[in-house]
């Protein structure tokens, strides 16, 4: 019978590749980014019977004599919300797939990139971290130029790991950061399945 012994050497170097192998995969693989589907809703579905989109709200007085005709009107505002106060925000979120991202440590990755909209030039830095039942996402935003504005987190919000549900929260603008708007979204197979609005903000002024 032979014997074999084992080197204390060799041990530390099996150990110390281990360890390393083990830092390597922590970093190797971004999370999956959330569905830009996530932000919006469907509004045909106010022309149809199908009616896959929830909008909360709850109206404190109203003259119109159906609740369609009502959800019609809300769904007029919301598709006003997502033109103005969400275009920046969604677009420069759309821009990050195309975007390599770069690992912070602490489980964070970082895209960080520029783009142009409507002849405004916007910084972003979008930031995932896998968390132990999510990931939780920030999206940092400035302008140049004229006008512009600095650095500030313009939403954020989480997804969970296999990237069928999450929620968002819009903060106004950079004048007003306070959360004005809450998305909460699911995946249905290869598609967003529902998409569903709520306006939370609870100052008055503009």
């Amino acid at each position: 019978m032979k014997s074999f012994k084992f080197c204390p050497i060799v041990s530390k170097v099996i150990i110390i590749g281990l360890l390393l192998a083990g830092c390597a995969n922590d970093s190797e693989i971004p999370p999956t980014l959330p569905p830009v589907e996530s932000w919006s809703i469907d509004f045909s579905n106010f022309e149809t019977e199908s009616k896959s989109a929830h909008i909360a709200i709850t109206p404190s007085e109203t003259t119109l004599s159906s609740n369609w005709a009502f959800a019609a009107l809300v769904a007029g505002y919301f598709r006003s919300v997502m033109v103005v106060t969400l275009a920046v925000p969604v677009y420069s979120f759309q821009q990050a797939v195309h975007e390599p991202a770069q690992y912070m440590g602490d489980k964070t990755w970082e895209w960080s990139y520029s783009t142009i909209l409507m002849n405004k030039t916007y910084k972003a830095r979008l930031s995932g971290q896998i968390r132990k039942d999510d990931v939780l996402w920030e999206m940092y935003l400035s302008q140049e130029g004229t006008g512009g504005f600095p650095e500030f987190r313009w939403f954020y919000g989480t997804s969970n790991l296999e990237v069928t549900q999450g929620q968002w929260i819009l903060n106004q603008s950079y004048q007003y950061q306070e959360p004005v708007l809450q998305i909460d979204w699911k995946k249905t197979g290869a598609e967003t399945g529902t998409v569903k609005y709520t306006y939370i903000r609870e100052l008055n002024d503009t």
